[in-house]
């Protein structure tokens, strides 16, 4: 009867050894899954970046980046704020991040405002207020902290 129950103690720290050992496993995985989404992100910023290299400050693409999202989100990506900062670019020989924002605002975000004239001047409040935006205000400190660490 006790060496029952010692067996049955067994069993049972056994499998639970087993299901935690399974659970490392997984995590890990997971963990190796995530490391390799994470480069292959790095690489298609880097691909990115000597393509627009020539164009644009590294700066205002990350500092952007870093409110709309990494290499593979839809809207936002690295890839379409380097190439709407190319676009911007070219409108411009002092490109700035608040420069960016006006730019986007007025041909991206709610060009079909600014085509039909604005007549309510929605489109240019947005851009006078800019500055107590939540978003904006990220960007500003994106930019601001990565122009500290490039000096």
């Amino acid at each position: 009867m006790i060496y029952m129950r010692w067996f049955v103690i067994c069993v049972i720290l056994s499998s639970s050894g087993c299901a935690a050992r399974s659970s490392i496993v997984k995590s890990s995985e997971a963990r190796t899954i995530e490391a390799m989404k994470m480069d292959l992100e790095i690489q298609e910023r880097d691909k990115i970046f000597k393509v627009y290299d020539n164009y644009a400050p590294n700066t205002i693409i990350l500092a952007y980046e870093k409110v709309y999202g990494g290499t593979f989100k839809v809207y936002g990506g690295t890839f379409d704020i380097a190439k709407n900062y190319l676009q911007y670019n070219k409108t411009t020989d002092n490109p700035t991040y608040d420069g960016f924002w006006i730019w986007l605002t007025k041909n991206l975000w709610y060009k079909d405002w600014f085509d039909k004239g604005d007549e309510f001047g929605v489109g240019q409040s947005m851009i006078d207020n800019r500055f107590n935006d939540k978003e904006y205000i990220e960007i500003r400190k994106n930019y601001e902290l990565l122009e500290k660490m490039s000096e």
